[in-house]
């Protein structure tokens, strides 16, 4: 081997041992934000729970209370769920407040279908009585593609 490719090749060594110390050193600050950020979710979960439809601040990965009314009719089926290798939907159904106008989505659980959009048997959900339900409210985020309806064929 020249000494010139010596030189080149010791320099593409240098070069890319700068870039995997960059590259280390970048993993790491995203450790330590979500380490952060983890610590800010587990802190908000702590705190008391929250009873919706009385004056509160922000939400968003708090414990929450609601009492109310499913309304089954307004179900949204979220496709192509995948829970322990097996294809599903979740269920996501309207919970009207009681002495409000107001409904949150609450995520009811995971339905395993073969083809992972459709669920037959959506009716045997309905529960007509006034239910208590306590959970972590999270924030819905809007993609382009969010809400399209499923094309078949």
């Amino acid at each position: 081997m020249s000494p010139r490719a010596r030189t080149v090749f010791f320099l593409l060594c240098l070069l890319l041992a700068a870039v995997c110390l960059r590259l280390g050193l970048w993993q790491r600050s995203r450790l330590q934000e979500r380490r952060a950020r983890n610590a800010t979710i587990e802190a908000r979960r702590r705190e008391p729970v929250v009873e919706l439809g009385a004056a509160h601040g922000p939400l968003p990965d708090r414990r929450v209370r609601a009492r109310g009314y499913y309304a089954p009719g307004n179900d949204m089926l979220l496709r192509n769920q995948v829970v322990n290798e097996v294809p599903g939907v979740l269920v996501a159904t309207p919970l009207r407040l009681a002495g409000s106008d107001t409904a949150v989505m609450v995520i009811r659980g995971f339905v395993p279908t073969p083809d992972g959009l459709s669920v037959p048997y959506l009716d045997s959900l309905g529960e007509p009585a006034a239910q208590e339900i306590e959970g972590i409210a999270l924030v819905l985020e809007a993609s382009p593609d969010s809400g399209r309806p499923v094309e078949r064929d």
